[in-house]
């Protein structure tokens, strides 16, 4: 991962046991550092945590990956109070359950979305 991330923590974990993600369990980890951030698009095999703090970054959005691997899976998660200071999820072009954005406006939720292909689900 070597800093190809930019300024975000890139974290690996080992998925063993049964655990982890739906190719062997790694997982990316970016802290959102902006109330404008975009997130990276996973490699194969992988799945992306983005971490926002609503407390801090106040309400704002996150943009997913315009053209990401099929079957990518994204979480975003609140770690402030986005009752207060929502953050919007945009699916820079593709659809997210039907809709170009949705919101997390829950303190500490968390949405996890998939790609398709074509369009992004909440799962």
């Amino acid at each position: 991962m070597n800093g190809r991330f930019g300024n975000v923590r890139a974290n690996r974990i080992a998925g063993g046991g049964g655990g982890g993600g739906p190719t062997g369990g790694v997982f990316i980890h970016e802290d959102a550092d902006s109330n404008s951030f975009s997130a990276s698009t996973p490699e194969g095999g992988q799945e992306l945590l983005v971490l926002y703090d609503s407390t801090t970054l106040g309400a704002g959005t996150v943009t997913l990956p315009a053209a990401p691997n099929t079957d990518s899976r994204i979480t975003v998660k609140d770690t402030g109070n986005s009752s207060a200071n929502n953050i919007t999820v945009d699916g820079n072009g593709n659809d997210i359950d039907g809709s170009a954005t949705t919101l997390i406006n829950s303190d500490l939720a968390a949405l996890t979305f998939h790609f398709d292909g074509a369009d992004w689900w909440v799962v």
